[in-house]
């Protein structure tokens, strides 16, 4: 179970909780999480489809979690599952930035990238084929996304969306 303010928020197997996060502060808290403000435009059979900086992306709404559209939102997406590098096959999402780091950390290379802003951290095995200052594509499966509520200690200007 994960407490939040002194209730439970979530519950479930640890594998769960840490792959379906039902709020951004679960995402944050279980591990590593990018979360990405932006505004619900439609909910379809595969997911929810939110603009953001980055412009649209889709992924897969949280559990019990039923917006409008136009609702301010979070897309959450695990360093792990950024995918950097290649011509984004498989990727529902696709998107070019500007490497600005790249930190070996014995099993994974963690990488961050500038996008519109927003620095994205991705995860990958290896060392990159770029290097830091160079222009890179990067993108994620919607499955691997979720769509969370927005939540006040995310979506401040820190993050990048505009009250």
């Amino acid at each position: 179970a994960v407490m939040d303010r002194g209730r439970i928020v979530q519950h479930g197997s640890p594998l769960e909780v840490y792959q379906k996060p039902e709020s951004a502060y679960v995402a944050d808290f279980v591990g590593e999480a990018n979360l990405i403000p932006g505004r619900l435009l439609e909910i379809r059979a595969a997911g929810a489809v939110v603009e953001t900086i980055f412009g649209a992306v889709q992924g897969c709404l949280a559990k019990g979690f039923l917006p409008s559209a136009r609702d301010e939102v979070l897309v959450s997406i695990r360093p792990q599952h950024v995918q950097v590098g290649g011509d984004g096959d498989g990727r529902n999402f696709t998107g070019k930035g500007r490497l600005t780091d790249s930190a070996y950390l014995g099993s994974v290379t963690r990488l961050s990238v500038q996008v519109g802003g927003r620095v994205i951290r991705a995860d990958i095995t290896g060392m990159p084929e770029v290097q830091v200052g160079e222009e890179v594509v990067l993108g994620w499966r919607a499955e691997d996304s979720r769509v969370l509520a927005a939540d006040a200690r995310f979506t401040t200007e820190s993050l990048g969306i505009n009250p």
